[in-house]
């Protein structure tokens, strides 16, 4: 068994192999740079984890999280995120940081929510100005995602 890396814009994708490059368990890396309260940190994060169904419980999914925490430690980043089930991903040394929110409006409110804003269509000269106007909301949060057009 061995590790084949694709890459993809802003994404790697570690693939665990077996000799005759079958994938025997798969999942996808990506690296960004995240608000904390005015300061930006370099992040990583996991998704897109699979494994074959007639591979599974054999550890091969561990081995691919294994792999990539590795490659991130290497890179230095400040966080490892992702989204799913907690409690499987607790062995792997995740643990739940940021609550799950639910909005609820009830149908009698409606009638006393303000109208809604006018949409603009957007147009590429617009770039600058939404990117001041996240920042300016963003940045002393925790967590944001640090965006540019680059």
């Amino acid at each position: 068994m061995k590790f084949i890396h694709q890459r993809g814009t802003g994404t790697t994708l570690p693939q665990l192999v077996d000799e005759q490059e079958n994938i025997l368990s798969r999942l996808e890396m990506f690296k960004m740079n995240m608000w904390f309260s005015g300061i930006q940190i370099p992040i990583g994060g996991i998704a897109a984890v699979y494994t074959h169904p007639n591979f599974r419980n054999r550890g091969y999914a561990r081995k691919c999280f294994e792999h990539a925490l590795r490659l991130q430690q290497k890179e230095s980043l400040c966080l490892s995120l992702l989204f799913g089930n907690p409690d499987f991903y607790k062995k792997f040394g995740y643990i739940p940081i940021m609550p799950w929110y639910g909005i609820y409006v009830y149908h009698t409110s409606w009638k006393t929510l303000p109208p809604e804003p006018t949409m603009l269509d957007y147009s590429p000269g617009d770039d600058q100005a939404i990117l001041r106007l996240y920042t300016q909301n963003s940045k002393s949060q925790v967590g944001p995602i640090v965006r540019d057009f680059q």
